[in-house]
């Protein structure tokens, strides 16, 4: 057996992320979508084609993101949650209807990179029955 090496990282967070809600249908009317929720979108796309993507998904979008840098990633996380605990009955009936609906948060990660969310935020999450998918680039920048 050779000789055992020893790597050591210093850990740091995610740096430039944003944390949005994603709710996405084939037939979505994003204002039927802001009615019920008694939220305003931060981005909304009617179902179709994307200009900047024509062969990618076509449904329509509701977007709520925040990604103010003085937050980071785990009070980004945790704005949106307090926005849309309020609204968990109608969310739990969109996603019954057939609507897409989760959190999507993005950084970008080198090594020694973790992911900063509290207990509560994961147990928020799981209440809600709202997954969350994270989205990482390693890029140089």
């Amino acid at each position: 057996m050779g000789p055992s090496m020893n790597y050591t990282h210093t850990e740091h967070p995610w740096v430039q992320t944003d944390a949005t809600l994603v709710i996405s249908k084939s037939d979505l009317v994003p204002e039927a979508v802001t009615e019920r929720l008694g939220l305003e979108p931060t981005g909304t796309r009617l179902p179709g084609p994307s200009r900047w993507d024509p062969d990618g998904d076509p449904s329509g979008l509701w977007l709520l993101e925040r990604a103010e840098r003085e937050l980071g990633h785990a009070g980004q996380v945790d704005a949106i949650l307090d926005a849309i605990t309020p609204s968990a009955e109608v969310l739990r009936e969109l996603m019954d209807e057939g609507y897409d609906v989760g959190i999507t948060t993005f950084g970008y990660v080198g090594t020694g990179a973790v992911l900063e969310l509290s207990p509560a935020a994961t147990t928020r999450l799981a209440s809600l029955g709202i997954p969350l998918k994270l989205i990482v680039s390693t890029s140089n920048r």
